[in-house]
Protein backbone atom coordinates (compact mmCIF):
# COMPACT_ATOMS: atom_id res chain seq x y z
CA UNK A 1 0.00 0.00 0.00
CA UNK A 2 1.52 3.34 -0.92
CA UNK A 3 1.21 5.96 1.59
CA UNK A 4 1.02 9.46 0.79
CA UNK A 5 3.76 11.58 2.49
CA UNK A 6 0.83 13.66 3.76
CA UNK A 7 0.11 10.15 6.03
CA UNK A 8 3.59 9.83 7.25
CA UNK A 9 3.89 13.44 8.60
CA UNK A 10 7.10 14.46 6.99
CA UNK A 11 7.61 17.75 7.11
CA UNK A 12 10.36 19.17 6.10
CA UNK A 13 12.16 22.67 7.82
CA UNK A 14 10.93 25.28 4.63
CA UNK A 15 7.16 23.27 5.10
CA UNK A 16 7.77 24.48 9.03
CA UNK A 17 8.61 27.43 8.34
CA UNK A 18 6.14 28.45 5.71
CA UNK A 19 3.02 27.03 8.23
CA UNK A 20 4.85 28.99 11.10
CA UNK A 21 4.89 32.54 8.59
CA UNK A 22 1.31 31.71 7.28
CA UNK A 23 -0.11 31.78 11.41
CA UNK A 24 2.11 34.62 11.86
CA UNK A 25 0.80 36.56 9.46
CA UNK A 26 -2.45 35.88 10.36
CA UNK A 27 -2.08 37.14 14.23
CA UNK A 28 -0.20 39.71 12.59
CA UNK A 29 -3.00 40.98 10.98
CA UNK A 30 -5.26 40.73 13.76
CA UNK A 31 -3.21 43.19 15.33
CA UNK A 32 -3.50 45.52 12.59
CA UNK A 33 -6.83 45.22 12.21
CA UNK A 34 -7.47 45.59 15.42
CA UNK A 35 -4.96 48.95 16.47
CA UNK A 36 -6.61 50.82 12.97
CA UNK A 37 -10.31 49.84 14.84
CA UNK A 38 -8.96 51.24 17.95
CA UNK A 39 -7.10 54.66 16.38
CA UNK A 40 -9.71 55.53 13.32
CA UNK A 41 -9.94 59.30 13.42
CA UNK A 42 -11.36 62.18 11.08
CA UNK A 43 -14.63 61.78 8.77
CA UNK A 44 -15.08 58.19 8.19
CA UNK A 45 -14.09 57.29 11.36
CA UNK A 46 -17.43 55.64 11.80
CA UNK A 47 -17.34 53.39 9.30
CA UNK A 48 -13.62 52.51 9.38
CA UNK A 49 -14.04 51.86 12.67
CA UNK A 50 -16.79 49.34 12.26
CA UNK A 51 -15.09 47.53 8.73
CA UNK A 52 -11.80 46.81 11.31
CA UNK A 53 -13.71 45.66 13.44
CA UNK A 54 -15.40 42.95 10.84
CA UNK A 55 -11.34 42.33 9.95
CA UNK A 56 -10.03 41.67 12.43
CA UNK A 57 -13.19 40.10 14.38
CA UNK A 58 -12.94 37.52 11.35
CA UNK A 59 -9.47 36.57 11.62
CA UNK A 60 -9.93 35.67 15.01
CA UNK A 61 -11.29 32.62 13.39
CA UNK A 62 -8.76 31.75 11.18
CA UNK A 63 -5.99 31.94 13.44
CA UNK A 64 -8.10 29.19 15.90
CA UNK A 65 -8.45 27.19 12.64
CA UNK A 66 -5.23 27.21 10.94
CA UNK A 67 -3.60 25.99 14.24
CA UNK A 68 -5.90 23.34 14.78
CA UNK A 69 -5.68 21.86 11.34
CA UNK A 70 -1.72 22.14 10.93
CA UNK A 71 -1.29 21.07 14.22
CA UNK A 72 -3.57 17.61 13.36
CA UNK A 73 -1.49 17.26 10.30
CA UNK A 74 1.62 17.81 11.09
CA UNK A 75 2.07 17.47 14.66
CA UNK A 76 2.55 19.88 18.14
CA UNK A 77 6.01 21.28 16.48
CA UNK A 78 4.15 23.06 13.89
CA UNK A 79 3.19 25.18 17.21
CA UNK A 80 6.52 26.45 18.33
CA UNK A 81 5.25 29.64 20.17
CA UNK A 82 8.68 31.43 19.49
CA UNK A 83 9.01 31.14 15.75
CA UNK A 84 5.18 32.46 15.73
CA UNK A 85 5.50 35.60 17.65
CA UNK A 86 8.92 36.21 15.40
CA UNK A 87 7.10 35.95 12.52
CA UNK A 88 4.21 37.88 14.04
CA UNK A 89 6.69 40.51 15.04
CA UNK A 90 8.45 40.85 12.00
CA UNK A 91 5.36 41.35 9.83
CA UNK A 92 3.94 43.63 11.88
CA UNK A 93 7.01 45.57 12.14
CA UNK A 94 7.31 45.53 8.41
CA UNK A 95 3.86 47.33 7.62
CA UNK A 96 4.09 49.56 10.84
CA UNK A 97 7.25 50.98 9.40
CA UNK A 98 4.81 51.74 6.47
CA UNK A 99 4.33 55.76 5.81
CA UNK A 100 0.96 55.00 4.59
CA UNK A 101 -2.58 55.71 6.71
CA UNK A 102 -4.40 52.76 8.43
CA UNK A 103 -6.90 51.62 5.35
CA UNK A 104 -3.56 51.57 2.61
CA UNK A 105 -1.29 49.70 5.32
CA UNK A 106 -3.95 47.07 6.13
CA UNK A 107 -4.65 46.62 2.26
CA UNK A 108 -1.32 45.77 1.83
CA UNK A 109 -0.75 43.81 4.85
CA UNK A 110 -4.17 41.79 3.17
CA UNK A 111 -2.26 41.59 -0.07
CA UNK A 112 0.62 40.55 1.58
CA UNK A 113 -1.19 37.56 3.15
CA UNK A 114 -2.70 36.03 -0.28
CA UNK A 115 0.86 35.84 -1.49
CA UNK A 116 1.66 33.70 1.16
CA UNK A 117 -1.51 31.85 0.72
CA UNK A 118 -0.79 31.06 -2.70
CA UNK A 119 3.19 30.31 -1.96
CA UNK A 120 1.97 27.76 1.18
CA UNK A 121 -0.68 25.81 -1.26
CA UNK A 122 1.69 25.50 -3.83
CA UNK A 123 4.56 24.46 -1.81
CA UNK A 124 2.05 21.99 -0.24
CA UNK A 125 0.97 20.76 -3.29
CA UNK A 126 4.53 20.37 -4.47
CA UNK A 127 5.50 18.31 -1.77
CA UNK A 128 2.26 15.79 -1.90
CA UNK A 129 1.05 17.10 1.58
CA UNK A 130 -1.96 18.81 0.69
CA UNK A 131 -5.16 17.33 2.06
CA UNK A 132 -8.45 18.07 1.07
CA UNK A 133 -9.26 19.72 4.65
CA UNK A 134 -5.78 21.89 4.38
CA UNK A 135 -6.87 22.76 1.23
CA UNK A 136 -10.49 23.98 1.73
CA UNK A 137 -9.50 25.69 4.45
CA UNK A 138 -6.59 27.50 2.60
CA UNK A 139 -8.86 28.38 -0.05
CA UNK A 140 -11.65 29.50 2.11
CA UNK A 141 -9.61 31.53 4.11
CA UNK A 142 -8.03 33.10 1.21
CA UNK A 143 -11.49 33.45 -0.36
CA UNK A 144 -12.62 35.89 2.85
CA UNK A 145 -9.63 38.19 2.62
CA UNK A 146 -9.87 38.96 -1.21
CA UNK A 147 -13.39 40.27 0.08
CA UNK A 148 -11.29 41.93 3.27
CA UNK A 149 -9.02 43.45 -0.16
CA UNK A 150 -12.17 44.52 -1.89
CA UNK A 151 -13.90 46.23 1.19
CA UNK A 152 -10.13 48.22 1.23
CA UNK A 153 -10.25 48.91 -1.96
CA UNK A 154 -13.20 50.42 -1.71
CA UNK A 155 -12.53 52.58 1.11
CA UNK A 156 -9.50 54.27 -0.41
CA UNK A 157 -11.24 53.98 -4.00
CA UNK A 158 -14.99 53.97 -3.78
CA UNK A 159 -17.21 53.40 -6.96
CA UNK A 160 -18.97 56.80 -8.29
Amino acid sequence: MVLLKFAEKEVNKKIKKNLSIYVGILRGLYIIHQHAHLVSAGKESYSDHLLFQRLYESIEEHIDQSFEKFIGNFGKEIADLQSHIQNTYNFVNYINNMDEDLVVRSLVAEELFLKQCNYLYKLLEKEEILSFGIDDMIMAIAGEHEDFVYLLKQRIEPED
